[in-house]
């Protein structure tokens, strides 16, 4: 690098309309000068030069062009075709070129966006939007801080400190050309273990196209700027191991040749404290011992490995690289970020705000992953957000070609997972592809038994997360383990082209349709909320489950399931899916062959669904067939909850009607001695008499309700009738019980993790804080309930008097509030998170709750 005189600071030419960016010119010029840079800003003064000529002098003798545009293409001299900004841009060809676009530009000049968009892509350009004149300066500081460490540091670095032979080393770091979007906690861990003098070798490990590449060299860039001297080595070319001494040797200037690399190697750094970034180790890590013999010998000498498996040798710290996030509570999910600062790069104003929502879909298709998303962005240079998510389907086809400078292995998607496909063992590939038959992740247990028959199954599988195939979940009872939908798409090509698929997803839909059949009874007992957990994290296996079987024709055991299954599916908020499935079964060929008791089972699951949807009418034509056919049939137990299905479906228009089936239904049961039904027929009695204005019958029913669930263990029951206590007390007038009450209720519904119904109880909630003239806080509590609601595709309370109640209930709050202080009211409570929502509703509720009550104590 040559020398410079103390007075020769780095120069940084500022291109930019001068009236329109009057004030970023400013916030420009206060960033450069603050980073001891020199900034030169053109202005249209008097001097002794044509402007032209002016500029293009100013051009000559800087370092770095900083072009700032909002919407104005800038004067055109007379005779001139372009504009003199487009032609500072043009001469600055060849010198980094930071370009920044003020958005939002709805009067964008035509001329200016034509420039900008054959500018984006060029090279050396990083290109991004700021929204105002503290913003700019924030990213001109930084960007030119790191372009200083990356870019003039980068390509030729001062010699090494130490002896080392005499040996002059090329230590370059490649400039990424996007920003880093998130990452900060990996980052944040990456920056302690470079930090730790201990530390010799870091492994970023992940699934191909993850982003190790681009967190590692921010590292990188990182102990660069803090005066460690950093190299890069890419391997993505080698595949042979023995070449990987000389690839080393040659990517840090010691010569191209093979032989005796090794040795030149530690010759040349001997006492030279060095980072090393190796790039794409996966198809040659078995030189692992070769670069731990390096380190043994040099200890100064410290590894950065970028490689989709760990090396496995001493020493080694592995940091997983995980997807991008594609959920968050607030703001902008980090996936989504990336799609859309990609987009925008490509083609300015496709990713618009009012699109994120169909981006966010986009994200969670691509399961957060950076490569896809950067070729689905490069994709919406065509198609726009609606468009793209609607051909997603196959998502490895549709994301064809990407950026040209990328590798050739991440040039699509494809060619990215058939990489590292390539590089497995035929015993790898195999189980790799049969791992396709699970949707969203499997237990170990559950892999082993589907795929266990060559025994060494927990190996392979081991193998494959090493590599970065599968992807370990967070534990809990059980260890559990998935693939990413993208990757996952292409291993059920590779099982469909092995001819296993057929057999091996019919055993995948008897393995998960059995796990329901005989978690069944558990959700009636003390094992509710872990039995309803362990079959929310298996419910893609189940959806894929279900549909294997309707496709087969095996609508007896969709009948099974339906019936026994049904509090899983009305509890975690799947009713409309389920009674889509009931709906089909019904409507198959196969279901002519019923016998009476399954299709009874069907008729009779639909009309539960349909109840707990809120649509009691829909309902009773399907439960008076269940009934029958049961009673009919013997099938005792099944008549029961029959029966209690009508009565309630009935006692929406005339609760004396479903007090009779209740009644019958009791006297079933009094033979049959089940205390759980016993705890159901007490609730659907107690909610009848409720319904009919017997009070005291009611509530007798009610507590009986909650001791025949405590007895059991059914934290369901007990909610069910504590919160319908608590709506009995409410129209009683008396505040404090139906607190009371609904928090009892609401207590065992957040420790049971029941989004229906959490929503339905803080409904209620918001019921008794508007009675008890807590305007505001019943408002947000309102938004709460409709926010989970929508969330959960309920759109509809359970019964017509709830809907017309809550329409008085909101149209007073409005009243009282006046429109602007309801809709930010509203709004708060639909913002909050479910659980938030719970939590905030139990402080309301206790701090209305009376003191001696002991109504709520139930919940325990």
């Amino acid at each position: 690098m040559p020398i410079r005189t103390p007075d020769q600071r780095l120069r940084v030419f500022v291109s930019s309309t001068l009236v329109e960016l009057a004030t970023e010119r400013g916030a420009a010029r206060a960033a450069i000068a603050g980073l001891r840079l020199t900034p030169i800003l053109f202005e249209a003064g008097a001097r002794p030069h044509p402007p032209r000529a002016l500029y293009r002098a100013y051009l000559e003798q800087s370092d770095i062009f900083v072009g700032i545009y909002a919407e104005e293409y800038g004067w055109v001299p007379p005779d001139e075709p372009i504009s003199g900004l487009e032609d500072e841009f043009r001469l600055a060809a060849g010198m980094p070129r930071l370009l920044y676009l003020r958005e939002p530009a709805p009067g964008r000049d035509g001329r200016l966006a034509a420039m900008l968009e054959g500018a984006e892509g060029s090279d050396p350009v990083v290109c991004r939007r700021f929204g105002d004149a503290e913003e700019l300066g924030r990213c001109l500081a930084d960007d030119l801080a790191l372009l200083l460490t990356e870019r003039f540091f980068g390509g030729a670095a001062p010699p090494v400190p130490g002896t080392g032979g005499g040996a002059e080393l090329r230590l370059e770091l490649p400039v990424p050309p996007y920003r880093l979007i998130d990452r900060e906690a990996e980052l944040a861990r990456l920056d302690q273990l470079l930090a730790d003098p201990t530390v010799r070798l870091v492994t970023l490990s992940g699934a191909g196209g993850i982003g190790k590449t681009r967190l590692a060299l921010a590292a990188a860039s990182a102990v660069r700027a803090a005066g460690g001297a950093v190299g890069f080595v890419g391997f993505a070319a080698i595949r042979h191991v023995e070449l990987v001494p000389g690839a080393l040797a040659a990517g840090i200037g010691l010569g191209a040749s093979d032989e005796d690399a090794e040795d030149r190697l530690a010759l040349a750094l001997a006492d030279r404290p060095l980072l090393l970034l190796l790039d794409n180790l996966e198809q040659v890590v078995a030189a692992a011992p070769f670069l731990a013999r390096l380190l043994g010998a040099l200890p100064l000498l410290r590894l950065l490995v970028t490689s989709r498996e760990p090396l496995r040798i001493s020493g080694e710290h592995e940091l997983t690289v995980p997807p991008l996030p594609v959920e968050v509570e607030q703001g902008v999910a980090p996936a989504v970020e990336l799609l859309v600062d990609r987009a925008e790069a490509l083609r300015p104003g496709v990713a618009a705000p009012d699109t994120y929502d169909v981006l966010a879909q986009i994200a969670r298709r691509l399961d957060g992953l950076p490569l896809a998303l950067e070729l689905a962005a490069a994709r919406m240079r065509v198609l726009p957000p609606q468009a793209l998510l609607g051909r997603l389907s196959s998502t490895l086809d549709l994301l064809g070609e990407g950026p040209r400078d990328l590798p050739e292995r991440q040039r699509t998607l494809r060619a990215t997972i058939e990489w590292s496909h390539a590089l497995l063992t035929p015993e790898e590939q195999r189980l790799f592809a049969r791992m396709a038959v699970f949707r969203g992740g499997a237990a170990l247990s559950d892999v082993e038994q589907l795929l266990g028959g060559d025994g060494n199954v927990l190996d392979l599988v081991g193998s494959l997360v090493d590599k970065s195939l599968v992807v370990p979940l967070p534990a809990g009872d059980e260890p559990r383990v998935m693939m990413l939908e993208t990757i996952r798409e292409y291993a059920v090509e590779r099982l469909t082209a092995s001819g296993e698929r057929a057999s091996l997803e019919d055993a995948h839909a008897r393995l998960f349709l059995g796990h329901l059949m005989a978690a069944a009874p558990a959700l009636q007992g003390s094992r509710q909320a872990a039995t309803l957990a362990a079959l929310e994290l298996d419910l893609d296996n189940l959806r894929a489950a279900v549909d294997r079987a309707l496709a087969a024709g095996d609508v007896a055991r969709l009948a099974e399931l339906g019936w026994v299954g049904w509090p899983f599916w009305w509890l975690k908020g799947h009713l409309y899916e389920a009674e889509g499935w009931m709906r089909r079964g019904l409507a198959s060929p196969a279901a002519a062959e019923l016998d009476a008791v399954h299709r009874a089972f069907l008729q009779g699951a639909l009309a539960m669904l349909l109840f707990w949807e809120g649509r009691q009418a829909a309902a009773l034509p399907f439960a008076d067939v269940a009934v029958e056919s049961f009673a009919a049939s013997g099938e005792r137990r099944s008549e029961v909850v029959a029966r209690l299905v009508r009565s309630m479906a009935r006692g929406e228009s005339d609760p004396r009607w479903g007090l009779l089936d209740a009644e019958a239904a009791d006297r079933l049961n009094a033979q049959l001695g089940d205390t759980w039904l016993q705890g159901f027929v007490e609730n659907a009695s107690g909610w009848l008499l409720e319904r009919a204005g017997e009070d005291a019958p009611a509530l007798a029913a009610l507590d009986r309700a909650v001791a025949a669930a405590r007895t059991v263990g059914d934290r369901i029951g007990i909610t069910v009738a504590l919160d319908t206590q608590g709506r009995l007390y409410l129209r009683q007038g008396d505040l404090p019980r139906a607190a009371a009450a609904l928090r009892g209720s609401l207590e065992v519904g957040l420790a049971m993790d029941v989004t229906q119904r959490s929503a339905y109880v803080i409904q209620g909630a918001a019921k008794v804080l508007e009675a008890a003239g807590r305007d505001a806080e019943a408002t947000t509590l309102a938004g709460s309930a409709d926010a989970i609601r929508q969330t959960s595709g309920d759109v509809r309370w359970l019964f017509a008097r709830e809907d017309a109640d809550w329409a008085d209930v909101l149209a007073r709050l409005r009243g009282r509030l006046g429109d602007a202080s309801f809709e930010t009211a509203w709004e708060a409570g639909r913002a909050q998170p479910a659980r938030e929502a719970a939590i905030l509703a139990l402080g309301l509720l206790g701090s209305l709750a009376a003191t001696e009550s002991t109504v709520g104590s139930e919940a325990s």
